[in-house]
């Protein structure tokens, strides 16, 4: 099976989408979301802004590095029995009319493994303790490692790195879902 790494694409062909491009957290630590913690107590009243107004990708771009995905993505976790993640509905608000009638859904995967080729990968390390990433150039994931692996988790070695099965890039497609970009990644022994 192929594995890719999920990033958002702003290359779907529509001109005019939502972008949130600014926030109030309301105190809340947006890092928790790229570490995959268990969050035991969401506020409500998060806003995440926009400014300029279009359509919703299912998969919408945001300046927290956040996963924002629609119902319609939720509802594939759903059909592949995923059941790693956490849903936070939150509302899209239009920044200068405070237009509150567009919704997604925060989304916080919950797993992660080590799948890293450590000796094949293209990794940048920290000088004063090489175990730690620091950034990856090329990904390249360990054969022997991908038994039992679910449809999405996050990268162990490096957690902002979030990676899906090719069963989940197909459901995507199968449905036309928007925003969604899969970089394959390279797997070998």
């Amino acid at each position: 099976m192929n594995y890719y790494r999920l990033v958002y694409s702003e290359d779907d062909g529509i001109e005019n989408f939502i972008m949130i491009n600014d926030y109030d957290l309301k105190g809340f630590d947006y890092r928790r979301l790229w570490r995959g913690q268990i969050i035991d107590s969401w506020q409500d009243n998060i806003e995440l802004f926009y400014e300029k107004e279009g359509e919703v990708l299912d998969y919408t771009p945001n300046v927290l590095s956040w996963l924002i995905l629609s119902d319609e993505v939720i509802s594939i976790f759903n059909e592949l029995d995923i059941r790693q993640f956490q849903a936070f509905p939150v509302k899209l608000i239009n920044k200068f009319t405070k237009d509150k009638s567009r919704f997604s859904n925060v989304i916080n995967i919950t797993c992660d493994n080590s799948v890293l080729n450590w000796e094949k990968s293209d990794l940048v390390t920290w000088d004063d303790d090489p175990k730690y990433i620091k950034a990856i150039r090329n990904l390249v994931m360990d054969s022997s490692k991908l038994d039992g692996l679910p449809d999405i988790f996050r990268l162990s070695e490096s957690k902002n790195y979030i990676i899906v099965s090719e069963q989940f890039k197909k459901k995507i497609e199968e449905k036309g879902l928007t925003g969604f970009q899969f970089l394959e990644i390279e797997i070998e022994k």
